[in-house]
């Protein structure tokens, strides 16, 4: 039908009476635009449908127009319909009655004065989640006035109720429009009471994880929405879990160090990190790590900044003012002639994401206060390559978010990187997880590698054998053997002389390397100092038969499967192979092991995978059997042979396994 007015309907306390609707083109919108769209004596709740019907065709109700409820002095109560992207200039003019307004998700615009005039106004329940602008700065203005009035009269007196999420997204819009020549700082911020949707309230100063500090006297489940009305604190070794949280005006979360948060959308925080000093400052050899900002964007290093750090780069800390080298600052750039740049001789700000070296000459609370990132989605990164490898291949990172995060490649392993050991004296190989505020570097082998980080744990298993080094009881370095898909990572030291455990491959020497089901493998160590030392394994996620440490040094022989640690006695002086790792798959479902080869010579002894109870039998070029016994598990088999080349068989009811081996 042509453009025009028609008939339509809304419902006015559950009851159907006559609207007037204008048809323009597919659409329709509510009133005609100069007057009520219904009787202006119309008392209670009134509903707008999402569509009427006119000769047949649908017509989805889009807008509501300018007056259309204008001087309706009686309607307590406006539902408007999904669909509704625009509600005209005047729409709720003079509606001294009204006391509640829905708007639907789909509202992005609204028009000069909409909402004027309304005395009784108590709640606006708003489903979008981006703010609808403003077409012109004196949208509500909730006493008898008109335009120009103040809008500060409404401040404690109306509710703007908005999705969870989104009250800090509410609150920081702002709008303007060049062509009539006006500007607002201010917007929906003109409402002084926010709220979310959501009944989930932290009603009581305190930690996060104290039931009783909540409205309905339990700690909220992973993917609820939550409201902090008074000062919260995440404390150390918790993690809070949330979809969504809003913070009331002058509210603040504090996430302790040790403390973690997931969420999926941003929010204001304090997060804060110990320091721990360095034992002399003069000699400077322990007390580093890598740390990241968990703020969002650029972090400075005064109030002035919306994202700042605090005690971070301060020499007089504590009033200690005897000298001004109260700290070590640096940012990292592999491809340049001095890798390391001090902040002192020229400051920079922090990055999210990028990760720094730093040191301090006493204990401090370092405190970041700002948005925290939301940690909804995995990021990919791509790493600095080059083809001299080297220093220039490394890349330094900082965990983004304020959670646990996890490195995985394309391919879906895990990505094996370097972090700072306990002591902060050298740089030692890890698979994750990376802690909030804590940097790594990452050793790019490829041009066109790239890599995800993300907070969620990944679903793949790690297949890496992790081995150790402890002296007393701190972890100091650590060396990776890799079984199936990963990559190879060079031994990196940050300090030369570290005390350190490593792979030799081909004359290099490695923190993480690929290895074979079954084999025997180098490792080596290097003391700084003469004392006591310990190698531990994990063996709990392994699936191996076999796995035994030799120590050449001593002929120790352990059973890392019975005993996944080793302590030993070392010196500066001792040659650095002093160890080797012999080892092998429990069975081929693993994925570690092939059925092509089940054994190999170590030490003059046979090494066998195997499963249950088997018959291992040694068979000369001439087919006769020169050996057989019965073997359980995966062993040790002395072999009683002349030189030559045998055909090896493993027995294990109907199925046979066989392989060439050559005894010297």
């Amino acid at each position: 039908m042509a453009d025009g007015l028609v008939q339509g309907t809304v419902t006015l306390n559950n009851q159907t009476i006559a609207a007037e609707y204008y048809i323009s083109g597919a659409t329709a919108r509510l009133g005609s635009g100069y007057n009520s769209c219904i009787p202006q004596y119309s008392s209670g709740k009134v509903e707008v449908p999402a569509s009427i019907i006119v000769n047949n065709t649908t017509y989805p109700v889009t807008e509501i127009s300018t007056y259309a409820f204008r001087m309706c002095s009686h309607i307590t109560e406006v539902v408007l319909p999904e669909g509704v992207t625009r509600i005209g200039d005047f729409a709720f003019v003079s509606c001294p009655s009204l006391q509640k307004a829905t708007l639907p998700s789909t509202l992005t615009t609204i028009g000069a004065g909409a909402f004027i005039g309304l005395s009784s106004l108590q709640e606006v329940v708003i489903c979008a989640t981006t703010p609808p602008v403003w077409e012109y700065n004196d949208v509500f203005c909730f006493h008898n006035g008109g335009i120009g009035d103040s809008q500060s009269y409404h401040t404690n007196q109306v509710t703007l109720t908005v999705p969870s999420g989104t009250v800090r997204t509410y609150r920081n819009a702002n709008f303007t429009n060049a062509s009539l020549g006006w500007t607002t700082a201010d917007g929906w911020s003109y409402f002084n009471n926010i709220v979310p949707n959501t009944n989930i309230i932290f009603v009581n100063e305190g930690n996060w994880n104290e039931a009783t500090n909540w409205s309905h006297g339990e700690v909220p489940a992973a993917g609820e929405d939550v409201f902090i009305t008074a000062d919260v604190t995440i404390p150390s070794g918790y993690t809070a879990n949330v979809d969504a949280i809003d913070l009331a005006n002058g509210v603040t979360l504090t996430i302790a160090d040790g403390g973690q948060f997931f969420t999926n959308v941003v929010v204001d925080a304090i997060v804060e990190k110990h320091v721990s000093a360095v034992s002399d400052w003069e000699e400077g050899d322990d007390g580093w790590m890598l740390i990241a900002s968990p703020l969002e964007g650029t972090t400075g290093y005064t109030s002035a900044s919306s994202n700042h750090v605090e005690n971070l780069v301060v020499d007089d800390y504590n009033g200690n003012t005897d000298d001004e080298n109260h700290f070590d600052f640096y940012r990292w750039n592999g491809s340049c002639d001095k890798e390391w740049r001090n902040y002192r001789s020229a400051s920079f700000d922090m990055n999210n994401g990028q990760g720094y070296l730093y040191a301090a000459r006493e204990n401090r609370l370092v405190t970041f206060t700002g948005t925290v990132k939301a940690n909804a989605e995995a990021e990919v990164l791509e790493p600095l390559y080059s083809e001299n490898g080297g220093l220039e291949a490394l890349t330094l990172y900082g965990n983004p978010f304020v959670c646990d995060a996890y490195l995985v490649m394309e391919e879906g392993t895990l990505l094996a990187f370097y972090v700072m050991n306990e002591e902060g004296t050298n740089f030692m190989v890890s698979e994750g997880p990376i802690a909030p505020m804590q940097g790594f570097f990452v050793f790019s082998t490829t041009a066109d590698q790239r890599f995800s980080i993300s907070r969620n744990a990944p679903m793949v298993r790690s297949n890496s054998l992790c081995m150790s080094l402890l002296h007393g009881s701190r972890h100091i370095d650590k060396a990776m053997l890799r079984f199936g898909e990963g990559n190879m990572l060079p031994k990196v030291s940050f300090c030369e002389d570290g005390c350190k455990v490593y792979v030799p491959v081909d004359g290099k020497d490695f923190a993480a390397v690929n290895a074979e089901a079954m084999g025997e493998m180098p490792i080596c160590f290097q003391a700084v100092n003469n004392g006591d030392y310990t190698l531990c394994f994990n063996t709990e996620n392994m699936n191996f038969g076999y796995l035994h440490l030799v120590d050449n040094l001593t002929g120790d022989d352990v059973d890392l499967l019975a005993q996944p640690d080793y302590s030993f006695k070392a010196k500066k002086e001792d040659y650095a192979s002093r160890f080797k790792l012999v080892f092998c798959a429990k069975d081929a479902s693993t994925g570690l092991a092939s059925d092509e080869n089940f054994a190999f010579f170590s030490n003059g002894r046979l090494i066998v995978a195997n499963e249950g109870e088997s018959i291992l039998q040694l068979v000369d070029v001439a087919g006769r059997v020169v050996s057989s016994e019965t073997v359980i598990g995966s062993c040790s088999v002395g072999i009683d042979a002349t030189h030559g080349l045998y055909l090896l068989r493993l027995v294990s009811g109907e199925k046979v396994k066989t392989q060439k081996i050559v005894v010297r």
